[in-house]
């Protein structure tokens, strides 16, 4: 009985339970008597038997303490999926825009801030900031075609190649001076760019007042002329406005720019460009270029067909002359050229000869 009570005693001191469940612990002497039991050897010593009873407790306690783990609520699949989806999302920051930083200023403190951070550009990029113009280029028309003129990638990545390609010939040609203008115009846009609530919504009917202006004549003199021309000119004013307030209008943030896209009913849209503090209409605008290559197209001609006709001079056949005979005679610039007498010429009739 002494021998069982001391046994029963040491393995209470090794394990002792912290944790009990449903009344029993697996180290309490309660528990440990049919364990020492199941262990006893009667070919071992006291001091055996002891250490084997030892050995055992600790096993017994290892395990508890291995399913009081697993059982942690630490190792709970849904504890940890609450925790991570509880967990804040990670956001990097953010670059405002220089519309943002510019806020407040006046327009001659902006252009002052501009033409700073133009400095700053060009000094800190060296003698890679024609280089990186054009990849900068580049990169804004792709993101304005995917964005705006919604082409895929394909179509995109052929715009902005072919506009740092046109910006790199033109940098060839000229210098960097064309990189230099191209900077100081995205920087410009980009802090002066006007808010969506500045737009009157007057796109069509400034469009067709810049046709007007391309394709109408002199003003008339007399009244009833005018009187016409301006009557004329509020009608079409008056339903062009019913169309630009039922059209469907989008802004599209472009970093650089803002572009406006008003869709009149029934006629074709009309885009906007939001930079330097006003909306800029480029229909308009491609109206006012169409009339002027046009315009430059028939002056051209015009100035070849006068210097056709500078080109000629008059001589008189010489005597003794016939047609198809070659004759030579100096233009008035004292070329010497060479003519042949037309048919039907007789000597001292006047012919025109080309020089």
């Amino acid at each position: 009985c002494h021998f069982w009570t001391r046994k029963a005693a040491y393995a209470s001191l090794l394990g002792r339970c912290t944790t009990p469940r449903d009344g029993w612990c697996p180290t309490s002497p309660a528990r440990a008597l049919p364990t020492m039991s199941a262990s006893y050897n009667p070919l071992q010593t006291e001091d055996h038997q002891i250490e084997a009873d030892a050995a055992y407790a600790r096993r017994l306690q290892a395990e508890e303490r291995r399913s009081a783990t697993t059982q942690s609520p630490l190792h709970d699949v849904s504890e940890i999926s609450r925790n991570h989806a509880a967990a804040p999302e990670l956001r990097l920051p953010t670059i405002p825009s220089p519309a943002k930083l510019v806020e407040g200023l006046s327009r001659e403190q902006t252009a002052g801030a501009v033409f700073a951070a133009f400095v700053a550009v060009k000094l800190g990029l060296g003698p890679a900031f024609a280089q990186l113009t054009c990849v900068a280029l580049g990169l804004a028309v792709f993101r304005v075609a995917r964005k705006v003129a919604n082409l895929d990638d394909e179509g995109a990545f052929r715009a902005a190649f072919s506009a740092s390609l046109c910006l790199a010939f033109v940098i060839a040609c000229v210098g960097v001076t064309a990189a230099d203008v191209c900077a100081l115009l995205a920087l410009g846009a980009a802090a002066t760019k006007p808010p969506q609530s500045s737009f009157t919504g007057d796109a069509l009917k400034t469009v067709l007042k810049a046709e007007r202006k391309a394709t109408r004549g002199p003003k008339p003199r007399d009244f009833w002329g005018k009187l016409q021309r301006k009557f004329t000119s509020a009608v079409d004013d008056f339903f062009a406005t019913l169309q630009d307030r039922a059209a469907d209008v989008r802004f599209y943030d472009c970093d650089l720019f803002m572009v406006c896209k008003v869709t009149p009913p029934g006629a074709d849209p009309v885009w906007l460009v939001g930079a330097f503090y006003q909306w800029h209409n480029a229909n308009a605008v491609a109206v006012y270029v169409n009339r002027w290559l046009a315009d430059f197209a028939s002056a051209h001609a015009a100035a070849t067909r006068r210097r056709g006709a500078a080109q000629q001079m008059l001589i008189r056949v010489p005597p003794g002359a016939r047609a198809g005979q070659r004759f030579r005679a100096n233009t008035p610039r004292g070329d010497s050229i060479e003519f042949v007498v037309p048919n039907g010429a007789a000597a001292g009739d006047v012919i025109v000869v080309a020089y």
